[in-house]
């Protein structure tokens, strides 16, 4: 039965893991050099040809700046561009929701005379009789020309408020 490994040497085994890790990591970060010899070859390596000393390279940092020199005027002008174009997608933003909440209402303004043009419907099939009253309640019945008629107005409706 093979023996269980003990801590220690399991210590010892991550540590050298990470030695060997961190190490090559080191390598990866060191710089590439390019040259060309007598010949015009060009050649590539990670360390620098014996002939030639380290040159410090100082990094590039590019300016704006307005060539006549109005440099704050050119910042304002900027800034007020962008604060321009801010407000103008604010402004179309808000235009878009509010359209939106628009196009919402609308669609339930339909729904709702959609869904009573329906209502009238079934309400004339299901009752025989119908009538109008008058402000003074006297009920004025409609003969069968009048329902008929009546009726396909409420198909009409019915027609144009349901899709």
């Amino acid at each position: 039965m093979p023996k269980p490994l003990s801590l220690s040497f399991k210590k010892h085994h991550i540590l050298f893991i990470a030695i060997l890790f961190f190490g090559f990591s080191t390598v990866g970060h060191s710089g590439a050099y390019s040259w060309k010899d007598e010949s015009g070859r060009m050649h590539f390596s990670d360390t620098p040809p014996a002939n030639q000393t380290k040159i410090d390279v100082k990094p590039l940092t590019i300016i704006e700046s307005n060539p006549v020199g109005n440099t704050d005027q050119t910042v304002r002008r900027r800034k007020a561009r962008q604060a321009d174009l801010l407000r103008d997608m604010q402004q179309a933003s808000k235009m878009r929701k509010e359209d939106k909440a628009k196009r919402i209402e609308q669609k339930k303004q339909k729904e709702l005379r959609c869904l009573r043009a329906k209502n009238n419907v079934k309400h004339n099939a299901r009752y025989n009789r119908i009538f109008h009253e008058a402000p003074d309640g006297e009920r004025t019945y409609l003969d069968d020309e009048q329902r008929k008629s009546y009726n396909k107005k409420l198909h009409d409706h019915v027609k144009k408020y349901c899709p």
